[in-house]
This record gives C-alpha cells, sequence and structure tokens, in this order.
C-alpha cells in the first residue's frame, strides 16, 4: 500500500516510520489481528507499506502511520 495525497502528514525523503493497520469488521463479524511494520521514505518522501495484508471477509483497513522515534 502507497499513501497517496497526505495533506496534513508531510513525510522527509529517507525518513524513518512506524505504522500498524487495524482490520474492520468483515459483514459476518469476523475478527482480525492488527498488523504493524516499519518503513522508509523514498528521496521522493513517499512511502509503501510492504507486506500490509488486506484480509478477506474483512471491511478494509484503517491504517495509522507515525515518525519513528
Amino acid at each position: 500500500l502507497t499513501p497517496r495525497r497526505l495533506q496534513k502528514f508531510k513525510i522527509n525523503p529517507g525518513e524513518a516510520l512506524r505504522w500498524e493497520a487495524v482490520p474492520l469488521p468483515g459483514g459476518r463479524g469476523e475478527k482480525f489481528q492488527p498488523q504493524s511494520g516499519k518503513a522508509a521514505a523514498d528521496a521522493r518522501g513517499v512511502i509503501t507499506l510492504k507486506g500490509l495484508e488486506i484480509p478477506a471477509g474483512s471491511g478494509g483497513v484503517r491504517v495509522s502511520i507515525r515518525r519513528a522515534e
């Protein structure tokens, strides 16, 4: 997943970030495990969340991105 059109969260080239994805419940009320990882912005300040999976049957995922400490 590569977030696009970020308006308030500016990412600097090479910046280290952490992400967390919480799956939304599906139509049958299934529950899925949250996912997390690290990412680094490329030379243009764009990040790609590698390894993120959107579970089949979920209602999508809510992604949070934070600056790494």
